[in-house]
């Protein structure tokens, strides 16, 4: 078969718009079945630049689902088409995660018969903890690195996950939906913006993204 990649702008999950020839790519899975005309293939992406694994796409039309496959260790997920034309590719992603904010669970992917369609989709964790330190507490922010964050179930004292800032000053988790109570340990240097909330709760609901942030002042 041929192979298209979606490339340019990016719409729906976050596929590209522009489609280009180039050959197939040996190293993701592949999953046609006797009959099949065309291929659809990807990476469920996370912001992180991750693939994440373990998220079901599906292949429907008229609401009918056809097709399903579950993305590998890398993310990657490949389902044959049966028939050309116009069809439904749905996202399902796991506990913990979710579409980015303003992403439609379903986009429209039109197959011609000989094609291997790439897309690659947008997923992102549910819960995002930013940090970012400022000299004052009136002055503007920058992201701060490093700094090691918690995160308990509300009004319990037992640590459910935890991890460190990024470059970027930001962390990001995967939690069932529940209320949880978000914090860190300010490191030496620093003290608690008075305007932050200490602990901040959020409640987390499946399919929803959720972000809490932490604001420093330089001592």
């Amino acid at each position: 078969m041929m192979a298209n990649r979606l490339v340019a702008a990016t719409v729906g999950f976050g596929i590209a718009l522009a489609l280009s020839a180039c050959s197939e790519d040996p190293a993701r899975p592949r999953a046609h079945l006797e009959g099949d005309v065309a291929e659809v293939r990807g990476t469920v992406v996370l912001a992180t630049g991750a693939g994440l694994p373990g998220a079901t796409v599906e292949l429907a039309r008229n609401g009918v689902v056809s097709r399903s496959a579950k993305t590998d260790a890398d993310g990657q997920y490949a389902i044959g088409v049966p028939e050309s034309g116009t069809w439904e590719l749905q996202l399902t992603l796991p506990v913990g995660y979710a579409l980015p904010p303003g992403a439609p669970g379903t986009i429209l992917v039109n197959f011609a018969t000989g094609e291997v369609v790439t897309l690659d989709l947008d997923a992102t964790h549910n819960l995002t903890v930013a940090v970012g330190a400022g000299a004052t507490a009136a002055a503007d922010t920058v992201s701060e690195p490093g700094v090691p964050v918690w995160v308990r179930v509300a009004g319990e004292s037992m640590v459910v996950a935890s991890g460190e800032t990024n470059e970027q000053g930001f962390v990001p988790f995967a939690l069932p939906p529940g209320t949880y109570d978000v914090g860190i340990d300010i490191p030496a240097g620093f003290t608690l913006n008075p305007k932050t909330p200490s602990p901040p709760r959020v409640e987390l609901v499946e399919g929803v993204p959720q972000s809490v942030g932490f604001f420093l002042v330089r001592d």
